[in-house]
């Protein structure tokens, strides 16, 4: 009898896992996945079918929930009509980009955000550098602050920039920020949180985790990965800096842990541009119920009465589990096809779809220079081992690949034939391109693609590069590894 109650509870638990396989396997092959993702996902539930079905049911879908759906929905439906002819600069193209028409085209119906003339950009090469500036323009404020960062940290020099908004706050300057719940939970669990609050600064969660939420609206993989800071609509700063203190050699900290950062400072129309991101995102993401009209916007767009300090023109391609454009990946994917000479890109984290490594195979075969600087080592060894899985085939193809070994490099930025550049906030990974929420500034400009390059310059000094006979003779292990990494990285 018990022998065979046993075998009934057996089966009974063979047929539940088979069933979770079942349905998981259908519902990648119904669901729209990057085919590596795709893969991961069958791999895992068909060696831990319980854990599998479980991980995919809380994380392997990447839209938000419904909710906040409807929300994007209600709050964008106003602003796309008005923006479909609005998209490119009012007017006739301006002669310099003539060339680059389909690009810029294509940037602005990706992100539904306007190309703006007239910006005047500083780049900010240290993390020092940075937030000294940022510190210097949070004392001169004087209207609002708008922040926004995946990680906040305290400590160090960003105590300084803590007192700062709260000296603003009590000087009755609007300071409002937004911090990922995963990436900053420590300071938004800290007593520096609770003493900003009590300094007239406002805080929200984005994408609050709630563990134990069967709503699901909550999902601990979708992240918010921005960095940016505006003030008064007449500075923003943004690139791969968050709001934590550098670690520096003579700290003691590993390379790993050293991390190296790059930051743009913009005036200009871009600003406002930039300020409407951030108003749309505290609406859709954290609840804020005290969001500006954004008709006060549309108006100023239309105007064109913001100043124009500079000459240099851009547009703010931002992306996110909100749609299906995949905004990020397809920007990158037509800024390589438009390379005639060069194409360097460096990222911390290099584990491309098989659509950009065809881009970049597809340059190297109309003999364009392609270059690509990654960290030696990173803070995540599945990212570091997946994404050499396809060194082989780029070496082969006579792109130059160089590891950088001075630090934990975290600068985002693409750099094409001395004019166009792209710096932003999004790793070329699965997780930037398809999860997170990221956004990058694209800029057609030659004297800041100059000053780019040779921000590039300085690593590619600190960096070796790859000899692709001494590559091919890594071990049977190694490549084991790179391949287990490659399968498992869309989940990490």
């Amino acid at each position: 009898m018990q022998t065979t109650e046993w075998n009934f509870w057996a089966n009974l638990f063979m047929l539940a896992q088979f069933m979770m396989i079942l349905l998981v396997g259908m519902r990648v092959m119904l669901t729209r996945h990057p085919p590596g993702s795709s893969f991961a996902w069958l791999l895992i539930t068909a060696a831990l079918p319980v854990a599998g079905f479980l991980l995919y049911l809380f994380i392997g879908e990447r839209p938000l929930a419904r909710f906040r759906l409807l929300r994007v929905k209600r709050l964008l439906e106003h602003y796309y009509p008005w923006a479909k002819d609005r998209l490119l600069p009012y007017g006739p193209m301006p002669l310099p980009l003539n060339e680059y028409e389909p690009l810029l085209r294509l940037s602005t119906n990706l992100a539904r955000l306007p190309l703006t003339v007239g910006n005047r950009l500083t780049l900010l090469p240290t993390s020092l550098e940075a937030f000294e500036r940022i510190l210097e323009d949070i004392r001169k404020a004087e209207r609002q602050i708008e922040l926004a960062y995946y990680i906040w940290e305290s400590g160090a020099i960003v105590d300084d920039i803590e007192e700062a908004l709260a000296d603003a706050a009590r000087r009755g300057v609007s300071v409002r920020i937004l911090c990922d719940d995963f990436g900053s939970a420590a300071f938004l669990r800290s007593p520096r949180r609770e003493a900003l609050e009590r300094a007239g600064v406002r805080i929200w969660r984005v994408l609050p985790i709630r563990f134990g939420n069967f709503r699901m609206s909550d999902r601990i993989d979708l992240r918010y990965h921005r960095k940016l800071v505006i003030i008064d609509e007449k500075v923003a700063y943004t690139g791969s800096l968050n709001m934590i203190a550098p670690k520096s050699a003579a700290s003691g900290a590993a390379p790993q842990d050293r991390w190296i950062d790059a930051m743009i400072r913009i005036e200009g129309p871009g600003t406002v541009v930039l300020s409407a991101l951030w108003e749309g995102d505290c609406g859709l993401l954290s609840n804020c119920d005290e969001n500006r009209d954004v008709n006060a916007y549309m108006e100023l767009f239309t105007n064109g009465r913001h100043e124009q300090p500079g000459d240099v023109p851009m547009v703010c391609v931002h992306s996110g589990p909100y749609g299906n454009e995949d905004a990020s990946l397809h920007l990158i994917l037509r800024v390589i096809s438009s390379a005639r000479r060069s194409l360097t890109i460096v990222t911390p984290y290099f584990v491309p779809t098989e659509t950009i490594v065809s881009a970049l195979l597809n340059a190297a075969s109309t003999n364009v220079r392609v270059r690509i600087i990654v960290p030696r080592l990173c803070d995540s060894r599945i990212v570091t081992w997946g994404g050499r899985r396809f060194f082989e085939e780029l070496l082969d193809a006579g792109i130059e690949i160089y590891f950088f070994e001075d630090g934990m490099l975290h600068t985002k930025a693409i750099t094409v034939d001395d004019e166009v550049s792209v710096f932003g906030t999004v790793n070329i990974d699965t997780r930037s391109l398809h999860l997170n929420f990221e956004h990058s500034m694209l800029i057609i400009n030659r004297a800041f693609t100059a000053q780019l390059n040779g921000l590039f310059a300085g690593y590619f000094a600190g960096s070796f590069r790859l000899d692709p006979a001494l590559w091919k003779k890594r071990g049977l292990l190694a490549r084991l590894r790179e391949g287990f990494s490659y399968l498992a990285s869309p989940l990490f």
